[in-house]
């Protein structure tokens, strides 16, 4: 199935039917995040700038995917791209926690923690072929499954507080 309402993209995420402020927004930023990761990796070698690397390839491949949806007709291509966002999404919470925790105690996360955040992690990535229930057609977009994404975004809620409280208090 394709979208009709758009034309095909060029190198898999150049549209002429995409507004140009999406490629000034998403681009910069990805390309700007992944050269500050990098570059604090080069000027030091701690667990902190290897979480800040982590966390920039995450997000430019976070970016990159979103490009592919919203610039794509295809719905194949769409849902395969779209998959990857709950676990994506995730992972960048969780890696900004480890960062903020490893930056603030300058020492890593004991095992223990680190075996829970994976059972937490567990069921975004065992339920990702099953998050996407189906492809609206008419506004070229996937549907996703309403519990995964309630889990997903109830997790990030949870991290997110964990961030602010552990800031607040450490």
């Amino acid at each position: 199935m394709f979208c009709t309402d758009i034309p095909a993209p060029i190198f898999l995420i150049i549209s002429k039917a995409t507004p140009p402020l999406l490629y000034y927004f998403h681009i910069p930023t990805a390309v700007i995040a992944l050269f500050i990761g990098f570059f604090v990796l080069y000027k030091n070698r701690t667990l902190a700038s290897k979480i800040l690397l982590s966390i920039a390839v995450v997000f430019f491949i976070w970016i990159f995917l979103n490009l592919i949806v919203w610039t794509n007709i295809d719905s194949k291509l769409i849902m395969f791209s779209w998959s990857f966002f709950g676990i994506l999404n995730v992972l960048l919470f969780f890696l900004s926690f480890y960062f903020v925790y490893v930056f603030i105690n300058k020492k890593d996360i004991s095992f223990r923690y680190k075996f829970f955040a994976s059972l937490l992690l567990l069921p975004v990535i065992l339920l990702t072929p099953k998050n996407l229930v189906g492809f609206d057609l008419v506004n070229c977009e996937a549907q996703e499954n309403v519990a995964y994404f309630n889990y997903v975004f109830g997790l990030e809620l949870v991290v997110s507080l964990g961030i602010l409280f552990f800031s607040i208090f450490n």
